[in-house]
């Protein structure tokens, strides 16, 4: 079986929207920052390459799952704050505690 060599190959901007399953506006914004490099035409279309995307795929590839928030904070008591609802007359909820967990989780 031949394999096909990609590695010239380039693709519109919805080609690559399509295979990393991502939308317009993802996409653009990956472009912008700088984190998908792209090919300017002469036709003053823009395209990515091959490599490009394997490139941001690769370096974007998580390989550990990271504990939810959800389950160590405990679901039903957030559930209950979203719904406005009261949590356990005896526990009571702490929303500085939960935003400080979010911002520990997103800041590593």
């Amino acid at each position: 079986m031949e394999t096909q060599d990609n590695s010239l190959k380039l693709y519109s901007l919805n080609e690559a929207r399509k295979l990393l399953g991502i939308g317009r506006s993802t996409l653009d914004g990956f472009i912008n920052e700088g984190l998908i490099g792209v090919i300017q035409q002469t036709n003053n279309r823009v395209k990515i390459p091959h490599q490009e995307l394997q490139r941001f795929v690769e370096e974007n590839l998580t390989r550990e799952r990271k504990k939810s928030l959800l389950s160590s904070t405990g679901r039903k008591d957030i559930t209950n704050f979203i719904n406005g609802e009261k949590a356990d007359r005896n526990k009571k909820f702490d929303s500085v505690k939960l935003f400080d967990k979010i911002m520990e989780k997103n800041n590593g």
